[in-house]
């Protein structure tokens, strides 16, 4: 994400106020919309504070000074939430970022444009999971001391983080002025705020926070044993122990040596329960989460686990063709070429408007092929006799791409419909059908391992995009905006050789939407049914902050004939219709 200069602190005609050591303070009296505004119509509304509905980075700056620490309540709620509810908060004088349900939904973070130079969800304070409640009063507790931040929204931590305020970076591309000040805000998505106190810290010293530092083994097979290595900082020195439980019911156990050992895992999903306790309290405790899966053959080669190298990703695959006996890339007969998907496992981040977030061990048990391009325009003619898209010479967008080849152009305006009889059809010709060659969409589970091509990150090149990594709109980060499909290949491809993969035109999936399990699943292949198809990836219309690998959408169409100029899709091609070499 790119940042701005930060503008002059305007000129406030109201003095600052004051927080001294009494009971709290009522922020949302000292709020006037029109003066502390810095981006949207923000208004007060039968005394709560409502911010603009469908603006991107909306905020307002509360006119008060902070105490060094301090606690921030906020009572928030939404009748529909999309995107986050944000608060910005002061930290040991440095200006940082809470947000929650963000991100596309699904993850509460405390971030600041980098904590500890990771960004987003790669940091440490994630907590998975949307938390926020629709039609319903969100109670959000910030607790801020100068070595550290515990947030609880509805009683349930979501944020506990100590260090230094300095590896907290900068929150320059909110251009909220004055870093002393406390702001709120959000992300296309209109919140009311019924309560907003602020309070001073009575002097004592907090609890110890604990963070966790890694574990080994990455990846769990049945019968593995688990090591969770824990840090914690106690500003009082006070002598501290580590303790852990793996059922929520059970008595915790004492870890030596600020290690948590777990011994033979059995098969499924093992949660792991971890605090921290002195004199004067405990830490939030912290869930971990592990998928265990059953012993991979070990006739077979490598799965491909997440995170992997863009190297690693190139082995993967000619291992597995060359075990099969067949080419990393295959080219059929109307000239598309398909790369090769090894096998492998990750762990899907949960988000559709909110309305599904759960973490989600997946496991891909077969390799497949998968087009390396968007299906163009080209080639959708020469299936099913026509071409329907809006950035075509016939369509209704052909101003914007007069005088372009739009042959190489991704085909749009297809229904998830129409996709799944391109692939009948394709299958259907008789060179496929002589080569043995069948088609159909991706799953969800197999379009995001493809995406991912070994990355946790945002997207598969990194954990920011300013559109020259992608046809994407990135304006509001001061980047680029085509506004339109670019030739299909035209940006650099993912460690698995795929194009596109985020932008120029979103892609169907064979899914319909729904919860993901909570439990580890291998291949899965969705829902029987639910309010529409899942599409991935984005298109050239969505902002990169729409379209990471975790991001799903669908339309509320049952029928699965909704059409968009931003919609396209690609193809897989299951290996067992590809022949062997000799």
């Amino acid at each position: 994400m790119t940042t701005a200069a930060i503008e002059p602190e305007p000129a406030n005609d109201k003095p600052l106020e004051k927080i001294g050591d009494g009971g709290p303070i009522d922020l949302l009296k000292l709020i006037d919309p029109k003066r502390d505004a810095v981006e949207g119509q923000w208004r007060m509304t039968d005394g709560k504070l409502v911010s603009p509905p469908a603006v991107p980075f909306a905020r307002l700056q509360v006119p008060c000074d902070v105490p060094d620490e301090y606690s921030l309540t906020a009572v928030v709620e939404c009748s529909s939430h999309r995107e986050s509810f944000n608060l910005g908060l002061v930290v040991n004088g440095v200006q940082a970022l809470l947000v929650i349900d963000g991100y596309g939904g699904g993850v509460s973070v405390f971030e600041s444009q980098g904590l500890e130079g990771k960004w987003g969800t790669a940091n440490d304070t994630v907590h998975v999971g949307c938390v926020l409640l629709d039609n319903a009063p969100n109670t959000i507790v910030c607790t801020v001391w100068k070595s550290g931040v515990r947030v609880t929204c509805n009683g349930l931590t979501i944020v506990e983080w100590a260090g230094e305020s300095r590896s907290l970076g900068s929150l320059t591309y909110w251009n909220v002025p004055n870093s002393r000040q406390l702001f709120i805000g959000s992300y296309e998505t209109s919140y009311q705020v019924s309560k907003l106190e602020l309070a001073s810290l009575p002097a004592k010293n907090p609890p110890p926070a604990l963070r966790i530092a890694g574990f080994e083994p990455k990846s769990l097979e049945a019968g593995d044993s688990l090591v969770v290595a824990v840090e914690v900082s106690d500003p009082d020195g006070d002598q501290v122990t580590i303790e852990y439980r793996t059922d929520s019911k059970a008595d915790w156990r004492a870890a030596e040596d600020r290690r948590v050992t777990i011994r033979d895992a059995k098969e499924g999903l093992l949660e792991v329960y971890v605090r921290a306790r002195d004199g004067v309290g405990e830490s939030a405790v912290r869930t971990l989460k592990f998928a265990v899966w059953p012993a991979w053959p070990a006739r077979l080669p490598a799965l491909a686990k997440v995170p992997f190298s863009a190297e690693a990703a190139k082995r993967h695959q000619t291992d597995w063709a060359s075990h099969m006996k067949r080419q990393v890339v295959e080219t059929n007969s109307i000239g598309m070429k398909l790369a090769l998907i090894p096998p492998g496992k990750f762990v899907r981040f949960g988000h559709s408007d909110g309305k599904w977030a759960t973490n989600h061990a997946t496991r891909i048990t077969k390799p497949f092929y998968l087009g390396v391009y968007e299906v163009t325009q080209k080639e959708y003619q020469a299936v099913m006799g026509k071409n329907p898209s809006f950035f075509s010479k016939a369509g209704g967008g052909n101003a914007k791409v007069r005088g372009i080849e739009t042959r190489k152009l991704p085909v749009e305006m297809v229904s998830w419909t129409h996709a799944v009889e391109f692939c009948r059809r394709l299958s259907a010709r008789s060179a496929e059908q002589a080569a043995g060659r069948v088609y159909r969409l991706p799953t969800e589970a197999e379009w995001e391992f493809a995406c991912r091509a070994g990355t946790e990150k945002w997207f598969h090149f990194g954990d920011r995009c300013d559109g020259s990594e992608a046809n994407l709109n990135a304006t509001a980060l001061k980047g680029s905006f085509l506004e339109r499909t670019a030739k299909v290949g035209s940006y650099a491809p993912n460690p698995f050789g795929l194009f596109d993969m985020h932008g120029n035109v979103a892609e169907w999936c064979s899914d319909w939407i729904g919860d993901y399990p909570a439990r580890p699943v291998s291949d899965p292949a969705g829902p029987d049914a639910g309010l529409g198809r899942v599409f991935r990836g984005g298109g050239w219309e969505n902002a990169p902050a729409e379209v990471p690998v975790f991001g799903r959408w669908c339309f509320q169409d049952t029928a699965s004939v909704a059409i968009h100029r931003n919609l396209g899709f690609r193809v897989v091609l299951a290996v067992e219709g590809v022949r062997a070499r000799p």
